[in-house]
């Protein structure tokens, strides 16, 4: 009896090895922290994580380096991710114990542009690649120079898909200067002049910010109307002037709202008449394209998009001259070095110019 007891006692131990060892296995990992190396020093570097902040990552002899730090050193400006155990200080900044740290990058250039994304063309690893993007990621335009870091995964199809987690084009800020037909000079805030050469093909737009700060300043649509019907119940009850007067004879005593109002055709003059007794909107309310201008007419009185258009062409959108504060999207090399003092200003060619 004792026998069988043990061999029983003995069977169950043998099962439970196993079971636990599954489920370790099924445990889900940590996701890893990524971010811009900021700092690198002995024993570790610090990161911007995009989630946390700035965080320090300590590595040792037993760190795994995966990717391209697996035959280069660590350097500021990577994007990297950082496998980790959980384990976190209480210090400025937290440090944390890197278990893996893993650079991935592509490198070619901008070919195809799609909504999801750009097919990169001629990385010396893998040829072609779609690098699947928000469109908020980077600004990139056909033609130009890209680095893209990614999470290391790429799908098997032809061509593979990876996601980005970080993408770099090459590109110059700072004012323009003695602009000619051929292009300008542009000074950045160190001092640094570079020659951008433009082309009638360059496109030529506002930065993001610059569209939101249009907006902001500008009355909403739910506003203009609401002001509108608020006029019309004061005539209609009698509290403005001439209250004997009917509504249709006295619209011409009545402030000019700031965008037209649903009905305003029926107020005794017709809309296609009255258009430019209005104040021109900032931004097209529906409806605009019934305004008596077709709407392919009237495109040059929107606000330009700041990522690029098709058929978009210099000048045609938005006026940029000496003193302008400009971003120039160029066609590499990715690191522009400025020429040295007494040298020809070193030169690149302009595939996109955001306004700021």
């Amino acid at each position: 009896m004792k026998k069988m007891i043990m061999m029983i006692l003995a069977l169950v131990l043998a099962a439970a090895v196993p079971m636990a060892a599954f489920a370790e296995d099924v445990a889900e990992p940590l996701p890893p922290f990524e971010g811009l190396v900021t700092e690198v020093f002995e024993g570790g570097f610090l990161m911007e994580d995009i989630q946390m902040g700035m965080l320090q990552i300590n590595t040792d002899e037993n760190t795994v380096l995966d990717g391209i730090l697996s035959q280069l050193p660590i350097e500021v400006g990577m994007y990297v991710l950082v496998d980790h155990n959980g384990m976190m200080t209480r210090s400025i900044p937290p440090q944390v114990y890197g278990i893996r740290v893993g650079c991935y990058t592509l490198s070619g250039v901008a070919g195809e542009i799609t909504e999801e994304g750009v097919l990169l063309t001629g990385d010396p690893i893998f040829g072609d690649a779609f690098v699947q993007m928000p469109a908020d990621m980077a600004i990139v335009f056909p033609g130009a120079p890209m680095l893209v870091y990614y999470d290391g995964i790429m799908t098997m199809s032809l061509p593979g898909k990876v996601n980005a987690r970080y993408v770099v084009v090459p590109q110059l800020t700072g004012v323009i200067s003695e602009k000619d037909g051929a292009g300008f000079t542009l000074t950045d805030e160190n001092g640094n002049a570079y020659r951008v050469l433009t082309s009638d093909s360059m496109f030529v737009g506002l930065l993001p910010e610059e569209e939101t700060q249009l907006t902001e300043d500008t009355v909403s649509v739910d506003e203009a109307i609401a002001s509108a019907e608020a006029l019309v119940e004061e005539v209609v009850s009698g509290e403005a002037a001439d209250a004997g007067v009917p509504a249709e004879e006295n619209t011409e005593e009545l402030p000019t709202p700031a965008l037209p109002a649903e009905g305003d055709a029926d107020a005794g003059v017709p809309a296609e008449e009255n258009t430019e007794e209005l104040p021109t909107p900032a931004l097209p309310a529906e409806g605009d394209a019934d305004a008596g201008v077709p709407a392919e007419e009237n495109t040059e009185e929107l606000p330009t998009p700041a990522l690029p258009a098709e058929g978009a062409v210099a000048d045609d959108w938005i006026n940029w001259d000496n003193g302008d504060t400009v971003t120039v999207y160029h066609q590499g090399p990715m690191d522009a070095e400025p020429a040295a003092e007494g040298e020809p200003l070193t030169e690149v060619i302009a595939l996109g110019l955001l306004k700021h």
